[in-house]
């Protein structure tokens, strides 16, 4: 709550305040207090970027990167999550 009224005064000077994150987009409001408001929104690693919900870039692994990535960890038994942009995650149960 104290951060929320912190980047409110902020967004009240004028400033734009941006979150950066490595969560996902559909987690963001999961995780943050209602009425909790930002300009803009760099999610997925850096991978996604929106202003005001409007999508300004997207960036993602081919499927053959993400199968090589996957299977190495499997190898090694590394717990690995793949968040898809457009459908449900997948996780190393």
């Amino acid at each position: 709550e104290y951060t929320k009224q912190v980047i409110n005064q902020l967004r009240e000077q004028n400033y734009k305040v941006f979150l950066a994150t490595g969560r996902s987009y559909s987690e963001i409001n999961q995780l943050v207090p209602n009425g909790f408001t930002v300009d803009g929104i760099i999610s997925s690693n850096g991978t996604s970027g929106e202003i005001h919900g409007d999508n300004l870039f997207r960036h993602s692994l081919t499927l053959e990167q993400v199968q090589k990535i996957v299977e190495l960890a499997k190898k090694q038994h590394i717990y690995y999550e793949i968040f898809p942009f457009e459908s449900d995650r997948i996780s190393l149960k």
